[in-house]
């Protein structure tokens, strides 16, 4: 479905009209199927997204922004090379069992990865060398839907959920409760239904812009 027939369908379950709605402005419909978005990927996680970026020899952390200004969190790294999957750690687990990671380098490549910050993900060790790539997988935030013939990312089953967000909400601002909590109720036993899924925008070529910066490699 596009946005306006998530719009339209919607507006036929809160009791209004489809085309010129009375208690609801356009705007603000689109407002909230925006929101519904965000709600899906951050709640349920619906989307994964796939990048490659180019390894740095000697750099360890890596800014999200680097590599996607969608990005909302990484998931999983890989080293395709070798099909390696990097394990995830953490900084406190890296001080307490090498305490002396900072000063160490290998000449093989990151076989751990840890989060530093909520844009920024750290390696070790840094790659040797500056050769091959290192694969992520990561939640995106959704594509916001521009024009009423935009179509959302998510599967079919969890555009219904996209629908159930904004009726319960309709339902609220209508002072309906006993309505929202039954919409809220459809939402819910949907989410159940609603799994990690990859996007025709999955794998995405890497655009870098600007260099390194004292072992941060940034957009």
């Amino acid at each position: 479905m596009n946005r306006r027939e998530l719009r339209q369908k919607a507006l036929r379950m809160l009791d209004d009209s489809p085309v010129t709605p009375t208690f609801w402005g356009i705007d603000e419909l689109n407002a909230l199927l925006t929101e519904g978005q965000e709600f899906l990927s951050e709640t349920l996680r619906g989307l994964r997204r796939t990048v490659e970026i180019p390894l740095r020899a000697g750099t360890m952390l890596y800014t999200t922004q680097g590599f996607s200004p969608a990005c909302m969190v990484p998931v999983r790294l890989w080293i395709p090379a070798t099909n390696e999957r990097l394990v995830f750690s953490s900084l406190a687990r890296l001080d307490m069992h090498r305490q002396r990671w900072m000063e160490l380098t290998t000449s093989r490549n990151p076989y751990l990865w840890f989060l530093v910050s909520w844009n920024t993900l750290g390696v070790w060790p840094p790659a040797a060398e500056g050769k091959g790539t290192m694969r992520v997988d990561y939640i995106p935030w959704p594509d916001p839907l521009f024009d009423d013939t935009d179509e959302p990312e998510f599967q079919e089953v969890t555009q219904e959920v996209l629908v159930d967000y904004m009726v319960t909400l309709g339902h609220l601002k209508a002072w309906e409760p006993d309505m929202a909590a039954g919409a809220l109720q459809r939402l819910l036993g949907k989410e159940r239904q609603v799994g990690p899924q990859n996007n025709s925008q999955a794998v995405q070529p890497f655009r870098p812009t600007r260099g390194t910066s004292r072992g941060v490699y940034r957009s």
